[in-house]
């Protein structure tokens, strides 16, 4: 979501030297949101009489978004409030289970999710005048991650269970630049403000019974990168 130009009562290119003066309760909003989310369930289930069972499951997520909100230099006129706001959020659970019972059994279970987003509001440019301005940057990323093997062998067993979680998140917000002049006259409370929030769970479960050998095994690898500004 973007704007050029803003006035009270004309519509004016950005070039063409408009200026229009704000109603009294007139404000501005520049809003973009982006919200994705994804429930797995995945089971696989093994039996035999025979000399080998094996079960395997796997779940993958691979998410990659952005959201942007900006005003880029406009002329913009507003008595209330200029507000520039962009959200996401991203969500994942999953949930893996395998199981396999034999003369030798073998179980395995994986969980793959991989999260990128940006979240960027700015007002960059132009001149502004309004009662207040409030550039926001909000971005909330959450998984559950679930993984279960079991193995049966009246010999050998093996299960085994792996979780992956990366995550990259980039949350900006920004009121200007070095580069470029940026006119602002605020009457009231001038805010820039960037938060980011990360929350990952992971489970990770396996088990091995034989007669013989049994052998179990398990690994979490969380992988988190976020770059959160307020500038």
């Amino acid at each position: 979501a973007k704007i050029n130009q803003h006035g009270a009562g004309a519509a004016a290119g950005q070039d063409d030297g408009v200026d229009s003066v704000a109603g009294e309760a007139q404000s501005v909003d520049v809003r973009a949101s982006h919200h994705v989310a994804s429930t797995s369930y995945v089971s696989g289930l093994a039996a035999s009489a025979g000399v080998f069972s094996g079960a395997g499951a796997l779940s993958t997520n691979l998410f990659d978004s952005a959201a942007t909100a900006r005003i880029d230099g406009a002329t913009v006129n507003a008595a209330d409030a200029v507000v520039v706001e962009a959200n996401g959020s991203q969500n994942a659970l999953a949930i893996v289970v395998g199981a396999a019972a034999g003369l030798t059994g073998g179980a395995a279970t994986g969980v793959v999710n991989d999260f990128s987003t940006r979240t960027e509001a700015r007002l960059i440019g132009g001149k502004v005048s309004a009662g207040e301005l409030q550039v926001t940057a909000n971005s909330d990323n959450a998984a559950s991650l679930v993984g279960g093997a079991g193995s049966l062998g009246a010999g050998a067993a093996v299960a085994g269970t792996a979780l992956v979680n990366i995550g990259r998140a980039t949350t900006l917000a920004r009121l200007g630049s070095n580069v470029t002049a940026t006119d602002v006259a605020v009457s009231g409370e001038v805010a820039v403000n960037a938060l980011s929030r990360s929350d990952f769970n992971g489970l990770a479960v396996s088990g091995a019974a034989a007669g013989g050998a049994g052998i179990a095994g398990m690994a979490q690898l969380h992988l988190l990168q976020n770059d959160t500004r307020a500038l």
